[in-house]
């Protein structure tokens, strides 16, 4: 079936596969295999990230045979999820240096676009200058949830004031496996610059990722036909958007 230039555009690259977290809640190895096949499906213009949590990096090396150079692994990177802001810290610089490390497994083969990783409530704009120190010029989205959208995405544009500094994005999950994982219609507009905080950043980025300027969406696509756990608002899945922030 043709595809509109209009479509293209809106989903060109942008579904993660996120078929290691539930309902799917496939193993690394079935999960990889799938990646390695959807990579190589005529619909893969619309794939972006295989979405991989930072402490399977080490399992997933020897998977990497499954791609190679014209159909490389491309990596959505997830940080552990920290209560407070030290511990926060400490688990970034682990990411990072596990990240760094994995990158380097073959160039050729597997790259890591960014980095997604939850928010504590105590990280202030310290933290975040130190978080920068630690991930040099990583893309990051960090998430929190609704009800701290408002305050998170202002902390974010008081660290990106600084033009100097490469940008912070912030991560709205939009989705899940059950009713109470799905922020309302308001929270969302606030989120994406919508709302009440429409004054803030006029870009909206989708990364959960997708390197395009256009919202994306986390996760699995029925109709998308990259498999039957790849689309987005289907039983494989919830869905998030992302976006860097300018003050």
């Amino acid at each position: 079936m043709a595809v509109s230039a209009s479509l293209r555009a809106f989903l060109d690259q942008a579904i993660d596969y996120a078929g290691m977290f539930p309902p799917c809640a496939l193993a690394l190895e079935p999960a990889l295999r799938n990646q390695a096949s959807y990579v190589r499906s005529s619909e893969a213009w619309m794939l972006n990230g295989f979405v991989l949590p930072v402490e399977q990096f080490d399992a997933a090396r020897q998977f990497l045979s499954e791609f190679d150079p014209q159909h490389p692994l491309r990596v959505a990177a997830l940080g552990p999820k920290t209560t407070n802001a030290d511990a926060f810290l400490a688990g970034l610089g682990k990411a990072e240096t596990a990240i760094r490390s994995f990158s380097r497994s073959d160039v050729d083969l597997v790259s890591v676009s960014h980095l997604e990783m939850f928010l504590p409530d105590d990280v202030d704009s310290a933290s975040l200058k130190e978080a920068r120190a630690i991930v040099g010029e990583l893309p990051v989205f960090w998430e929190a949830p609704p009800e701290k959208a408002e305050q998170t995405i202002a902390l974010i544009a008081g660290h990106n004031s600084d033009d100097d500094t490469p940008t912070f994005g912030y991560k709205l999950r939009t989705g899940g496996v059950t009713a109470d994982a799905f922020p309302t219609s308001a929270q969302i507009a606030l989120a994406s610059g919508n709302g009440s905080f429409a004054s803030a950043p006029d870009q909206v980025y989708g990364w959960a990722a997708s390197s395009n300027p256009a919202i994306s969406r986390r996760s699995e696509n029925e109709d998308a036909r990259i498999s039957q756990c790849a689309g987005s608002r289907s039983p494989c899945g919830g869905t998030s958007m992302g976006r860097p922030i300018k003050p």
